[in-house]
């Protein structure tokens, strides 16, 4: 058999295999026929099926609100961030079963840690943010020992998700 052939052969399977796919409609088993001139029985498991797309769409929005909320509260403490030498390069929102923000910084190396700590008792109660102003604080002190061949320091990343990570950034520039 020629490769020619061979292929004209898959191409066949294939096609039947896809045509098979979509003469399925309903794999569950069929609820019993109505007697004459009553309505069909409506199936239950139908109810199971619209409950799972309303608890997707609940849970969907959740997330979406969150991301608001978060963006939101974000936006409003930027000024102190720049107060402690953190500038705002980048900005990122990822959609998907764990969303994160993802806020980009550039590091002003002028800003003493003095300043830093009183950018950190402003953010003091207000725990998401406490958390990041201690994170970048930390990638502050870490970046500046750290030397990775002749790359040279770019900025830091903030993965505000389920489980929150910093990503310091090293690029040959």
């Amino acid at each position: 058999m020629s490769v020619e052939n061979m292929i004209n052969k898959v191409k066949e399977e294939v096609k039947h295999d896809v045509q098979s796919i979509a003469n399925i409609t309903d794999l569950r088993e069929p609820t019993p026929a109505a007697a004459p001139g009553q309505a069909p029985e409506k199936d239950p498991r139908d109810n199971d099926i619209v409950n799972l797309h309303e608890m997707r769409k609940d849970v969907k929005d959740h997330h979406h609100k969150k991301l608001i909320e978060v963006s939101d509260r974000f936006h409003k403490h930027l000024p102190i961030f720049e107060s402690a030498g953190y500038k705002l390069k980048k900005f990122e929102v990822e959609l998907g079963i764990s969303p994160k923000i993802i806020p980009h910084f550039m590091i002003d190396e002028s800003v003493t840690l003095d300043q830093k700590m009183d950018a950190l008792a402003k953010v003091k109660g207000k725990r998401l943010m406490h958390l990041m102003m201690e994170a970048l604080i930390k990638a502050s002190k870490l970046h500046g020992a750290m030397q990775i061949g002749d790359l040279d320091f770019c900025g830091v990343e903030v993965h505000l998700s389920a489980i929150p990570t910093v990503r310091l950034l090293f690029a040959n520039e």
